[in-house]
């Protein structure tokens, strides 16, 4: 692995976890788009009561569509992730995992600037980062809207993070990652 791909990973990681950072606990646009339920505590006591393990659980179930031919009318549709310990979000854990997720994800990027023309300049690596930032938004949150009913603020804003937080680390990737045509 060439020293362009290490720097451009750890550079992009950092630039994207911040700008994520920003977006999540700064900002209000990404958590203003979460509904509250009305009673949680009773919520909370009906999912714990009826998820035995954690995992993600749909309402209504494709098997019972599938056995009984209903589920659309019948009762609202739910997606939901269930981790019956809960998560800790004062804990290194998520944060040290959310900042090795954005490493992997940069140290991809950068190896795909590694593989363009040398010819290509600032801008348009700036472009093809940014570009990246809007598939990776479309792939992780249009496919939620259109399957699991992700509001459409939800899914929107979602992917203007990712397009926000890649140009952001493009800005820094797009002068740091050589193409591998110019090493």
């Amino acid at each position: 692995m060439s020293k362009s791909i290490i720097r451009g990973a750890i550079l992009g990681a950092i630039i994207v976890y911040v700008w994520m950072f920003i977006s999540w606990m700064v900002l209000p646009w990404t958590t203003s788009t979460l509904k509250q339920f009305k009673n949680e505590e009773f919520v909370g006591w009906v999912l714990k009561t009826n998820a035995k393990k954690s995992g993600v659980y749909v309402i209504p179930h494709p098997k019972t569509v599938e056995e009984h031919g209903e589920g659309e009318e019948k009762s609202p549709q739910v997606f939901v992730s269930i981790k019956r310990k809960g998560i800790n979000y004062t804990g290194p854990k998520v944060y040290i995992a959310s900042f090795i997720i954005n490493l992997i994800a940069a140290g991809l990027v950068s190896f795909l600037l590694t593989q363009v023309s040398e010819r290509m300049r600032y801008g348009g690596k700036l472009v093809f980062v940014t570009i990246f930032g809007l598939t990776a938004g479309v792939l992780c949150y249009l496919p939620g809207w259109n399957w699991w009913g992700y509001s459409m603020c939800y899914t929107l804003v979602g992917i203007a993070n990712s397009v926000i937080g890649w140009f952001l680390a493009g800005i820094v990737l797009a002068r740091v990652v050589k193409s591998r045509y110019s090493e």
